[in-house]
C-alpha cells in the first residue's frame, strides 16, 4: 500500500510540475512517443485514442521498465512520465498509480492485438475536474497507424 501511495504522489508532483497545454509527444527521456492522438467528445464522456505505433511504443516503454524495476519499480517512474499523453495527461498519471497492472494489460493486450489505447475521461465542465473513467483498447475510425 505505501508504494501506491509513493506512485501516486510523483505522479501529481510530475503532473503539477508540466503544463498539458505544451506537453511533448515524448518523455523527457525519449522513452516512447505517441504519434497521433485523436480526441473525441460526447456528451458526458471523451476519449483520447494513442495511435497504434504510439500504443505498441509505450507498451514496450512500459515492459522495459517493468523488465528493469520490477512491476512495483515501474509504477513509480512510468506513472509520471504518462502526463506527456495530451489532454488527459495528469488524470491518466493519477489513474495510473491507482491502477498500474490494469493499465499494464491493457497496453499489452492493445499492442498483441495492434489496437490503440483508449482513456475514456469525464468531459471538463468548469469548475469540475477531469478524471479518468476507464481505459481499454479500441480499433475503431478513431484508431490511427
Amino acid at each position: 500500500m505505501p508504494r501506491r501511495i509513493v506512485a501516486v504522489l510523483v505522479a501529481v508532483v510530475a503532473a503539477l510540475g508540466v503544463s498539458l497545454a505544451t506537453a511533448p509527444a515524448a518523455s523527457a527521456d525519449g522513452g516512447f512517443t505517441l504519434g497521433a492522438v485523436r480526441n473525441n467528445c460526447g456528451i458526458v464522456t471523451c476519449s483520447v485514442y494513442v495511435s497504434r505505433s504510439g500504443t505498441k511504443s509505450l507498451d514496450s516503454f512500459l515492459d522495459n521498465k517493468v523488465l528493469k524495476y520490477g512491476r512495483w519499480g515501474a509504477e513509480t517512474y512510468t506513472c509520471g512520465k504518462l502526463v506527456a499523453v495530451p489532454v488527459v495527461g495528469a488524470p491518466l498519471a493519477v489513474y495510473c498509480g491507482f491502477r498500474f497492472f490494469q493499465i499494464d494489460d491493457v497496453l499489452d493486450e492493445a499492442a498483441d492485438k495492434n489496437k490503440c489505447f483508449k482513456v475514456t475521461y469525464t468531459r471538463p465542465v468548469p469548475p469540475a475536474v477531469t478524471t479518468v473513467t476507464h481505459i481499454s483498447t479500441n480499433n475503431g475510425d478513431l484508431c490511427k497507424n
